[in-house]
């Protein structure tokens, strides 16, 4: 387990059966469950490391009615990010978007997290609240790029034209950006679980320090796939990814 609370597959998986069953590199993808994690990541491959991650969605969220109790509430974020997956991995390079249920509001925000220095954003964005975005419906890119000195992360509305980017730049940038994430988010700790909801990733695109182009999919020598399922100790599945679409460029998670 590393601190993301990711750990390898003590569960069987079970994605949507017809998403992937004719695909040749379904058996390659592994498998892993997570507390709060579902998605995919990439990992890099011996002298390989990623530079570039992105992911399209169309923001609905989870499904967030409100609590009935003042001790329940919950937070589900959909965020790619750079590193941030697997053992030797640090905390990721992050933009995403979270919805928060509580006992009387539900709130939105834009934010993304540097690890390697400089300062996070965090940008509360009531709907509509920030540019005329976000609003129900929305599609959303987002992307982190590493220069090798910077990162930087791009927020684009694209149905209200509204975009927004960051730049960090790092204190020791050695590229050490061994995974790349695409990730749906759900922090229930209060004792809510935000289920009933479907959140559609596409246009998912990864390119590695040497330039190769690629996605999820994995790429034999260059990276490894796995893919995440959120379980609770008990071992039942919340939150479960289908199979890759389109050639790694697509998928779905399912609450």
């Amino acid at each position: 387990r590393d601190v993301t609370g990711v750990q390898t597959c003590a569960l069987p998986i079970s994605p949507a059966a017809s998403a992937s069953a004719a695909l040749p590199y379904r058996s390659a993808v592994k498998k892993a469950t997570s507390p709060d994690w579902a998605g995919y990541a990439a990992l890099a491959g011996k002298g390989t490391r990623f530079r570039y991650v992105a992911a399209d969605f169309d923001f609905a969220g989870p499904g967030c009615p409100l609590p009935d109790s003042p001790n329940q509430g919950g937070t589900a974020s959909d965020w790619i990010g750079l590193d941030g997956y697997g053992h030797h991995h640090g905390p990721a390079e992050q933009i995403g978007l979270s919805v928060n249920c509580g006992q009387d509001h539900i709130s939105y925000w834009l934010w993304y997290k540097g690890a390697s220095g400089g300062r996070n954003g965090l940008l509360f964005c009531e709907i509509g609240g920030c540019g005329g975005s976000p609003n129900f419906g929305d599609r959303i890119n987002l992307s982190v790029y590493f220069t090798g000195k910077t990162y930087r992360f791009v927020y684009d509305d694209v149905t209200q034209k509204v975009v927004r980017k960051f730049y960090l730049r790092c204190r020791k940038c050695r590229n050490d950006n061994g995974s790349a994430e695409v990730i749906d988010q759900i922090d229930s700790s209060g004792g809510y679980n935000p289920g009933g909801y479907t959140v559609d990733f596409f246009g998912v695109r990864v390119t590695s320090a040497s330039g190769r182009r690629g996605t999820m999919a994995p790429q034999p020598r260059r990276w490894t796939t796995t893919v995440i399922t959120l379980a609770d100790p008990a071992g039942i599945n919340w939150a479960a990814p289908s199979g890759l679409l389109r050639g790694g460029r697509a998928f779905h998670v399912t609450g």
